[in-house]
């Protein structure tokens, strides 16, 4: 034990040459010859309370090492906590995060609008569809359309900072604000519209960048659920894509 803790080895090392050097003088006073049997008599005394000094030594070294690996283990186990925090953090990431993009999983949005609907709603959902995803892998291979879907993510996540974006299927993606209107939804999503197209060229890809959205605003007077909501955002979006495949004609 006292090996264990340098500290108190340390100490008793000490303490126990400085008793063995007092112990020696004491015994060599004791035997050698004085007249004073009262001298005698004090080096004897002395021997024996360095005798009960150095068992005393040994008794409180041994407590004060087994307090020092209580510390220790103390310690471990306070880093395993930390190690454990950690290994269920990235476990929680896991369950809650789409690795590939960055984005929230479908289930964690879909639990999200469950319990705004409970309450008192007033959030907006957006439903945005990745355009050309599907040529973009035929023609120039899968790692072209995973850039694609890398860089609509990216921008999707800074330009709705603070939200829930969900990654909910291969180009599709919804986006929950809650306490946010309509106007202010469009308005981020048009804005999103513009970086989008400008993907293609500011990476020089020989393929057309874009997205379609739709949005639905969610009131306390709201009686849809969920899939409801989700089906009409996703309806708006295919409209918006059906228009600009006419205005392109």
């Amino acid at each position: 034990t006292l090996m264990i803790s340098k500290e108190s080895l340390k100490s008793s090392i000490i303490i126990l040459v400085s008793i063995f050097i007092f112990l020696f003088l004491n015994s060599y006073l004791f035997y050698i010859k004085i007249n004073s049997n009262l001298v005698s008599y004090l080096s004897l005394k002395i021997g024996i309370c360095s005798i009960i000094l150095f068992l005393a030594t040994l008794k409180f070294s041994y407590i004060f090492s087994k307090l020092q690996l209580y510390v220790i283990k103390a310690k471990n186990m306070e880093k395993e906590i930390e190690q454990n925090e950690i290994l269920l953090n990235n476990l929680k990431n896991q369950v809650i995060y789409d690795d590939f993009t960055s984005c929230f999983k479908r289930d964690f949005i879909y639990e999200k609008i469950d319990e705004l609907l409970k309450d008192t709603p007033f959030f907006c959902l957006a439903f945005v569809d990745i355009d050309g995803l599907k040529i973009t892998n035929d023609i120039y291979g899968h790692d072209e359309g995973d850039f694609y879907i890398k860089a609509v993510a990216n921008i999707l996540n800074k330009e709705f900072v603070g939200k829930i974006v969900s990654r909910i299927g291969g180009d599709e993606f919804l986006i929950l604000l809650n306490l946010t209107d309509i106007y202010a939804t469009t308005k981020c999503l048009i804005s999103c519209y513009e970086n989008v197209i400008n993907i293609a060229k500011e990476n020089n890809k020989p393929y057309q960048t874009s997205i379609s959205y739709g949005v639905v605003q969610v009131t306390p007077e709201n009686t849809l659920s969920r899939e409801e909501l989700i089906k009409i955002a996703d309806e708006q979006m295919y409209n918006f894509k059906k228009l600009r495949k006419k205005n392109r004609k």
